[in-house]
């Protein structure tokens, strides 16, 4: 209705209904509403009163408004810096004021036009119908009922209808026109005075008693997080990896004990025709003579795979019975033994499965292939080196955590086990200058958790860390 009455703000008849609103102002009582407590109303405006609930929901949806526009700029703080809430709270006190005066010239929606407008919405159609879910789903969103937001397109449709029948108006009232002519030749002088703060600092005196009371009143604006100092040392793979050594035979001796790790399995490039049969002996049967009509076939000349396009019941016939690559255990053992046990281009005698009756081609034979000690010794040197860093982790780990104690220096034992040693300065849980290892949620956890003077046993922080 804002948006009507600004619309129509040249209007004659519109400008006079804002002058009873600005008038209005003057009448009705709005105090500090952001402190009252939810049982009173925010204003009470011609009768009616606007509740704590209303006016939360509405600055609410005012603030997401303003938060899409604005690409989520606008927090609340600024906000209420701005005076958004009494924006919102004179939005709605125009809205009752107007929807007073629609209800004193009864104005009102029927029902079922209210039902028509919904359900024509394109918001709430899918397929071109109004869905029921959609239109619950979309008001969730927004925080509102079914009955709230009918209520407020009742009201919207309401405050459209007077703005019309305010326009048709052909002159305006006598008593309007007094009013009118009154605001637009009003004067009125104003008497300001003018308070510095800075000229009354001489007299305001601020002694120890005060300030003690004051700090007293107010400790939690003076209060710091708990902020820790820590010295630590670091050990991890750079501090070990200098001096780990990977000898030609240790290479040879891995290679040998994970020879199977190197090695390549055979493979087979195989085709299947399948003719289904299931436990009735004339099914099988018949299964089987089309198998046996199949193998003669090829015998004969016809390609395998013509002759699996034709008869094969499997999915693999457009495909001329093609099963691709196969390598053990990839298929029904049965099958898995016929096809294994051919020669190259080999065809089998019909197999028996659980499916029915196979017949099966070797196309091609992949044979197990062993990569050599030369092809993978750097592969075998970078596995043992990091075998042994975790092994020269573990071992310093464990001579660190025995002669960690408290009469011992740590930075002279980092120094004797060539480890890493750092000193912070004073810092807070996640705080943002912390790097690297200190940025650990455990290293912090610790940190933390510790009284002055005390050590912690070795934790891993990351992985080799």
């Amino acid at each position: 209705m804002l948006n009507v009455l600004r619309r129509s703000a040249n209007s004659i008849i519109i400008k006079v209904l804002l002058v009873f609103l600005a008038i209005s102002f003057g009448i009705w009582g709005i105090g500090d509403y952001a402190q009252r407590d939810s049982e009173t109303p925010v204003a009470k405006v011609a009768g009616y009163s606007i509740s704590q609930r209303e006016f939360q929901q509405a600055y609410e949806s005012f603030l997401n408004n303003l938060r899409q526009s604005s690409n989520g700029k606008l927090d609340k703080k600024t906000a209420e810096l701005l005076g958004m809430k009494q924006q919102v709270l004179v939005r709605m006190i125009h809205r009752t004021l107007v929807q007073d005066m629609a209800r004193q010239l009864r104005l009102s929606v029927s029902s079922d036009r209210l039902r028509g407008l919904i359900a024509a919405n394109p918001a709430f159609l899918s397929d071109g119908q109004f869905d029921e879910e959609r239109y619950r789903a979309i008001l969730h969103r927004e925080h509102l009922s079914p009955s709230q937001y009918e209520a407020n397109l009742a009201v919207d449709l309401t405050l459209s209808q007077l703005e019309k029948t305010l326009s048709q108006i052909p002159h305006l009232p006598k008593l309007l026109q007094k009013d009118l002519f009154q605001m637009e030749h009003e004067e009125r002088t104003i008497h300001t005075l003018t308070l510095d703060p800075r000229n009354l600092e001489a007299e305001i005196k601020v002694t120890p008693e005060l300030l003690q009371a004051y700090h007293a009143m107010h400790q939690t604006r003076f209060m710091t997080p708990l902020q820790v100092k820590v010295a630590y040392v670091t050990l991890d793979a750079g501090s070990v990896r200098a001096d780990i050594q990977v000898s030609d035979p240790e290479i040879e001796t891995y290679y040998q004990e994970h020879l199977a790790d190197y090695q390549t399995e055979e493979s087979r490039q195989v085709r299947h025709i399948l003719a289904k049969a299931s436990a009735d002996a004339r099914e099988s049967a018949q299964a089987l003579e089309k198998i046996r009509q199949a193998k003669a076939r090829i015998q004969g000349g016809d390609s395998f795979a013509d002759v699996a396009r034709q008869l094969s019941d499997d999915p693999s016939a457009s495909q001329g019975g093609d099963l691709g690559l196969l390598k053990h255990g990839m298929t029904d053992p049965v099958f898995e033994k016929a096809a294994f046990s051919l020669a190259e281009k080999g065809l089998s005698d019909p197999v028996k499965t659980d499916f029915g009756y196979h017949l099966i081609q070797v196309d091609h034979i992949q044979p197990a292939v062993v990569r050599s000690l030369q092809s993978v010794t750097a592969e075998i040197r970078s596995q043992i080196i990091e075998e042994k860093i975790q092994d020269a982790i573990y071992a310093r780990s464990v001579t660190l955590e025995d002669q960690l104690t408290p009469e011992v220096d740590l930075q002279t034992l980092a120094k004797d086990l060539r480890l890493g040693y750092h000193e912070t300065d004073l810092f807070q849980h996640d705080d943002p200058r912390l790097q690297g290892v200190e940025k650990q949620p455990k290293f912090q956890e610790s940190a933390f958790a510790l009284a002055k003077g005390g050590q912690s046993p070795p934790i891993e922080v990351s992985d080799n860390t």
